[in-house]
């Protein structure tokens, strides 16, 4: 490991393996926690609630995440979030009969 890297725990079972079904919880961050994928839009007035807008790598991101199933049969994105600098994703591995 680096020196330059902060030291961090394993976030991982060790007696379990994550190529069986299941689903997964999943969080990617951008390099640096910038705020590549969305801006986060508040409403004014009465309407105060709050809507996403994408990036263009946001975009990217949402395409792909979609099409995942198309490239491998057994995997299902069952709910996603696209944040500014983030994303979280439910994953589905289903056994392969």
């Amino acid at each position: 490991m680096r020196p330059d890297f902060p030291r961090r725990k394993r976030n991982r079972l060790h007696s379990y393996d994550y190529r069986e079904a299941g689903c997964y919880f999943i969080t990617i961050c951008t390099k640096n926690r910038k705020e590549y994928l969305s801006s986060i839009l508040v409403g004014n007035g009465l309407d105060r609630s709050a809507r996403i807008r994408y990036t263009q790598y946001g975009e990217i991101a949402h395409r792909d995440l979609l099409a995942l199933p198309g490239h491998f049969p057994n995997v299902r994105v069952d709910r996603f979030a696209i944040m500014p600098n983030h994303v979280h994703i439910i994953l589905v591995l289903e056994k392969i009969p």
